[in-house]
């Protein structure tokens, strides 16, 4: 077994002690019936809510036991809700559904923890193991869809989506036309529209950080917008700062690190700003939370103001202005290499370096600006007067 470290320990307990308060203590129950039964009347609505079993709240206990049974043994009812849970969680369930009862562990409890309020688990601590039990009605049902092919079609199901994730934390919004053209450019087994549409659509009705506008498939961040209208303005705005920039493509390797959405290229510039802050903030593990958020600022073109907020918020104190001019270059350079929707997923330097439009240079320092006029056009190139800008 690794070693591992203290952190990594006082993590895994934690997760041990939120389990333990979530999970039934008690020796377990076997059939789906029998657990059902042993859960207080409230609990039993709940899942009559969450299954919409019409006319639940006027059930006696027994008759909505029989129709939560009923809905949860359901083949297709199944089907639907492994189809979209993520891949660890499937491959949790697929494990406990191999023995009578799995003994796993509290991360394990953690990523059964939605299949759990379905109904469709149960998690015991009994005998200081965590238990987690599937019962013989819900085995019978996936042992068909198994047979039936279920676990490859999955696989091809989370692909599809895994790309919606990555590609809409990459660039913010795409087109369903030129979703499709990515997918197929980088697997042997194409896809269509029409495919694509009926594998997202479940992961949106649940839950995902991507959803439909239009022709496309733009962030859920999107959905917050505050318009009356409920327009999706935001997307707008976004497709014409994209304009006809080109889109940056890297390899499927490279594109599905973006399903994180606290994923960011690792550059030369993010490694000498983590490499900074470890020189000037005492404890090393604060001064990498501080990188982090700091990149993932940058990558959603926060302003330098913004910046130096978040490096505030950890109590860190730049100690003259030879520190705030050098982490102000830092910040900038990792700007300039981070890449952002509305450059469709290419950095500024990039698109400066490549194409050489002069109204997408790249952020320039604007510290030293005793040569800069107030009055004079921003040199970032936001097209404001200075004093209204970066000289604020």
């Amino acid at each position: 077994m690794n070693n591992i470290s203290e952190i990594e320990k006082a993590v895994l307990k934690e997760i041990d002690n939120i389990a333990m308060k979530q999970v039934v203590h008690s020796q377990p129950l076997y059939t789906l019936e029998d657990i059902l039964l042993s859960k207080t009347i409230t609990k039993l609505r709940e899942l009559g809510r969450i299954h919409k079993i019409p006319r639940y709240t006027k059930m006696d206990k027994d008759e909505l036991v029989s129709s939560i049974v009923k809905e949860i043994s359901n083949i297709e009812f199944l089907q639907e809700i492994l189809m979209v849970i993520d891949y660890a969680e499937f491959e949790e369930f697929c494990a406990a559904a191999k023995t009578s009862q799995y003994i796993c562990t509290g991360v394990a409890c953690a990523k059964l923890d939605f299949l759990k309020a379905l109904g469709i688990t149960e998690l015991y601590y009994y005998d200081n193991n965590f238990i987690a039990i599937i019962t013989r009605e819900i085995k019978d049902s996936f042992n068909i869809l198994v047979a039936d092919g279920f676990v490859n079609k999955k696989k091809r199901s989370d692909l599809i989506h895994d790309y919606a994730s990555a590609t809409v934390n990459l660039y913010g919004v795409i087109s369903q036309d030129d979703f499709v053209s990515l997918f197929n450019r980088q697997n042997k087994r194409k896809t269509d529209i029409d495919e694509v549409f009926q594998t997202l659509m479940p992961h949106i009705m649940i839950e995902s950080n991507y959803c439909f506008w239009d022709d496309y498939i733009v962030s859920s961040d999107f959905e917050d917008d505050d318009f009356e209208d409920d327009d999706f303005e935001s997307v707008k705005q976004l497709l014409n700062e994209v304009g006809n920039k080109p889109r940056y493509i890297p390899n499927k390797q490279e594109l599905l690190k973006y399903m994180d959405g606290e994923y960011y290229d690792e550059t030369p510039q993010t490694m000498e700003l983590d490499k900074y802050l470890k020189f000037i903030v005492d404890d090393p593990i604060e001064a990498e939370d501080i990188a982090h958020d700091l990149c993932l600022a940058c990558a959603s073109e926060a302003g330098i103001s913004d910046m130096f907020d978040i490096i505030n918020a950890y109590s860190v104190e730049l100690k003259d202005f030879t520190q705030i001019q050098k982490m102000t270059e830092l910040l900038t350079a990792v700007s300039n290499n981070s890449r952002i929707w509305a450059n469709n997923g290419h950095t500024p330097s990039e698109l400066f370096s490549k194409f050489t439009a002069p109204n997408l240079s790249p952020l320039r320092n604007t510290v030293n600006s005793e040569k800069i006029s107030r009055n004079s056009p921003c040199p970032c190139g936001s097209g404001k007067k200075y004093k209204r800008c970066c000289g604020k």
